[in-house]
């Protein structure tokens, strides 16, 4: 259904289990937890770990920017139809090497880049989920089904994808990405 996703049960707050994105096994996610934060709001938090391959810590390294989306989706099955899509969420980190400071960038949505000495510790930056607050249209959903879920969790399915975006890198390299697999 969705390539690379990973299904949660909505009762379920941590899967002790790894899914593996693919054979490659490039990304996998672990310890999906889905909590109740201070401000009674909903955050979403994901162990990411992304093995980038040769071609990529190269591009890296030159400057090459990378984008990694983390998408998240709460969907209701239904027997006589689709499953309805009750909310969805995205959030883009790029990665890059700033060659004047020798150090990684890492930027969170529009926010202020962090600076990591090491490839190894922005990656992992750039790939964690922690403390991902979901808009308030995602609570909102979450509060008006909260009943149907605690009676019902088996109707509900939370989808997280996190993949490489592609479509960002520059125009000669998205060539390179549709027809080698290390670019995937």
């Amino acid at each position: 259904r969705f390539v690379g996703a990973l299904l949660l049960s909505m009762l379920v707050f941590a899967l002790p289990t790894t899914v593996r994105a693919n054979d490659a096994e490039s990304v996998r996610v672990a310890n999906p937890t889905l909590v109740m934060t201070p401000a009674q709001s909903w955050s979403l938090e994901a162990d990411v770990s992304v093995a980038l391959s040769a071609p990529l810590i190269d591009a890296v390294k030159r400057g090459v920017p990378l984008h990694f989306v983390a998408e998240f989706e709460l969907l209701r099955h239904r027997w006589y139809w689709f499953d309805e899509k009750l909310a969805s969420h995205s959030r883009v980190v790029r990665l890059m090497y700033h060659a004047v400071t020798q150090h990684y960038w890492v930027t969170v949505g529009g926010g202020h880049p962090q600076t990591y000495p090491q490839l190894e510790q922005a990656l992992l930056a750039a790939t964690q989920l922690r403390d991902w607050d979901l808009p308030e249209s995602v609570d909102s959903v979450l509060v008006a089904h909260a009943k149907e879920l605690k009676k019902t969790p088996e109707r509900f399915e939370l989808r997280l994808r996190v993949r490489l975006d592609t479509a960002q890198l520059p125009k000669p390299l998205q060539m390179n990405a549709l027809t080698n697999r290390d670019w995937n």
